[in-house]
C-alpha cells in the first residue's frame, strides 16, 4: 500500500521547523566565524567523544528527550485542527508485515550502495586533498577502547534509538510535510539532505543523503513507518558489526 501524502497532518511549515530544530540540536547555531570554523572542523575531522558509559548514557537520554520533544511538539500542533481524513486508510497487520518484508528485501542493496559510496568518496577525497576524513563519532567510539558498558550503550543508540526516533521525524514529519506541497522526488531529496546534515560528517554526507531519500521511498512504497525503521535498523546493525569485527578497518 503506497503512502497517500495528501493525507498527511503535517505540512511544509512542520517540515521546515522540525528539520531546522533537528539540525540545530545536532549542529548548534554557529553565528560567529569561529563557530562556523568549529562546525567545519567537526564536519571533516569529527568530534572526539569521551569513551565512558556515563557520557554515552547522558547522550542517550538527551537525544531521546530532545528528538522526542520535536516530534511531540509537531504532533501536538496538528491536533486542534487535524483534518478527519488526515490519517488516510487504516493499515492492517498484514499491510505492516508486508511493509517490513519489503524493507528487508531492499535493505541489502541500499546498505551495500551506501557503504560502497562512503568508502569510494572517502578514498577519493583523501587522495585528492590529503585530508583524512573522520568516521562518524559513534562508529569511532565502537572502534575505540572504551569499555564494554560504553560500547553497549553506543550499540543501543545506534540500533534501537536511532531508527525509533529518527524515522518518525525525518520520514514521518519532514518527508510527509514537504510531500504535501512538492513532487515526491523533491520531498525525498530534501528529507534526505536534512538527515545527512544532522549527522555532521563529510565522509558520509552524500551516502547518507542517498540513504535518507531511500528510506523515504521505502516509506512511500509501503505506507508504514515500520518499513523505514526496519531498513534503518538493518543498515545501522551492519555498520555496528563491521565496526566491532573489523576495528582497525
Amino acid at each position: 500500500m503506497r503512502l497517500d501524502v495528501t493525507k498527511s497532518p503535517y505540512g511544509p511549515l512542520h517540515a521546515i521547523l522540525a528539520g531546522a530544530a533537528l539540525i540545530f540540536i545536532a549542529c548548534g547555531f554557529p553565528l560567529s566565524a569561529k563557530g562556523l570554523q568549529n562546525l567545519w572542523t567537526r564536519f571533516l575531522y569529527g568530534a572526539k567523544m569521551p569513551a565512558d558509559v556515563r557520557f554515552m548514557t547522558i547522550t542517550l537520554v538527551l537525544t531521546l528527550v530532545l528528538f522526542g520533544s520535536v516530534w511531540l511538539l509537531a504532533w501536538a500542533s496538528t491536533q486542534p485542527w487535524k483534518r478527519k481524513d488526515a490519517a488516510g486508510p487504516a493499515l492492517t497487520a498484514s499491510d505492516r508485515a508486508e511493509g517490513v518484508r519489503f524493507a528487508l528485501r531492499w535493505s541489502v542493496p541500499v546498505t551495500a550502495v551506501t557503504l560502497g559510496a562512503c568508502m569510494a568518496i572517502t578514498a577519493a577525497f583523501e587522495a585528492l586533498t590529503g585530508v583524512e576524513l573522520a568516521e562518524q563519532s559513534l562508529v569511532d567510539m565502537l572502534r575505540g577502547d572504551g569499555g564494554f558498558a560504553a560500547k553497549a550503550v553506543v550499540a543501543l543508540i545506534v540500533v534501537v534509538e536511532a531508527p525509533l526516533l529518527e524515522e518518525p521525524l525525518f520520514r514521518g514529519i519532514v518527508f510527509r510535510g514537504f510531500a504535501r506541497s512538492m513532487p515526491l522526488w523533491g520531498a525525498m531529496a530534501l528529507s534526505g539532505f536534512a538527515f545527512a546534515l544532522v549527522h555532521v560528517n563529510a565522509a558520509a554526507f552524500v551516502p547518507l543523503w542517498f540513504l535518507g531519500a531511500a528510506f523515504a521511498w521505502i516509506y512511500w512504497r509501503t505506507g508504514t513507518i515500520l518499513a523505514p525503521m526496519t531498513a534503518h535498523l538493518v543498515f545501522n546493525f551492519v555498520n555496528l558489526c563491521i565496526a566491532l569485527v573489523f576495528p582497525g578497518a
